[in-house]
């Protein structure tokens, strides 16, 4: 196995656990979507990434397994290939490979970075380049690159690791199983959304079930940044010994006072 599969399957694991997240790494795919152009946005984005990412299929949004056909795998590496052929700026060349994780086969697309930077959709300006941030896929502005985004993604997996780190010693007994410990780190992710969008990711899956994702894929750049900041104040929360309930009233004042702060400053156009 060539050393950037085990790099997939790694980055497979890191974002499934403790807390299932799409990361600037990788991102699930249970099928193969017929929106091309978000498809060219993917490939765009891990492109611009430093050392590229994955796409892994077969792979639900609820961390569920799917099992994917020889016929399948063919059109989706088809497909992509075409796609990161013909619909970018630049030619991009991907690899593709099957791996086994748990038992389910899994298809991997390695989106190398590329050398000519920033990388974006033919029949566009350099200004509508796309790059991944705290899990996501996107657009790039002239005003987010002076800004410094690479350390905005960076200060985001910091926070993400403090954060779990505050849950790992502080909230969770000694000798649970991790499947114990998923539901603990699961339930203070709960924390975040509620103080955030004031729902549960199930109650968002359940009130918008024609839409494929996570509460946090439908989130803005300004809700991104803001459950960043969120992250680590939980994370000073919990190892003050403060309970849940409070966390979450906190939480979800700072959320306000931060949004209009965020949102405020769209009229300088700071951030898209």
């Amino acid at each position: 196995m060539s050393s950037w599969q085990d790099k997939a399957i790694k980055a497979l694991e890191d974002s499934l656990y403790p807390v299932p997240q799409e990361l600037n790494t990788i991102d699930w795919k249970c099928a193969l979507s017929d929106k091309s152009e978000r498809l060219a946005q993917h490939i765009c984005a891990f492109s611009n990434t430093t050392n590229g990412g994955f796409l892994a299929f077969g792979v639900n949004n609820e961390v569920t397994f799917a099992s994917l056909s020889k016929e399948d795998i063919e059109e989706i590496t088809n497909k992509l290939g075409n796609i990161a052929k013909n619909n970018l700026a630049w030619s991009v060349q991907l690899e593709h490979t099957v791996a086994e994780y748990q038992g389910h086969a899994i298809l991997f697309i390695r989106i190398p970075e590329q050398t000519n930077k920033p990388i974006y959709l033919r029949g566009n300006d350099i200004y509508e380049a796309y790059i991944r941030s705290a899990g996501h896929t996107v657009k790039m502005s002239k005003e987010q690159e002076l800004l410094g985004w690479t350390a905005k993604r960076e200060l985001s997996k910091i926070n993400y690791r403090i954060h779990t780190d505050a849950i790992k010693s502080h909230l969770i007994p000694e000798e649970v199983t991790p499947a114990q410990a998923s539901i603990i780190y699961a339930e203070e992710a709960d924390v975040l959304n509620v103080a955030m969008f004031g729902m549960t990711a199930k109650q968002w899956r359940e009130a918008n079930s024609d839409l494929k994702g996570n509460i946090r894929d439908y989130a803005t750049i300004n809700e991104l940044i803001c459950l960043s900041n969120m992250e680590n104040i939980n994370a000073v929360l919990i190892n003050d010994g403060v309970s849940q309930g409070e966390r979450l009233i906190k939480l979800n004042q700072i959320a306000i006072q931060q949004m209009q702060v965020l949102e405020g400053n769209n009229n300088r156009n700071l951030l898209k």
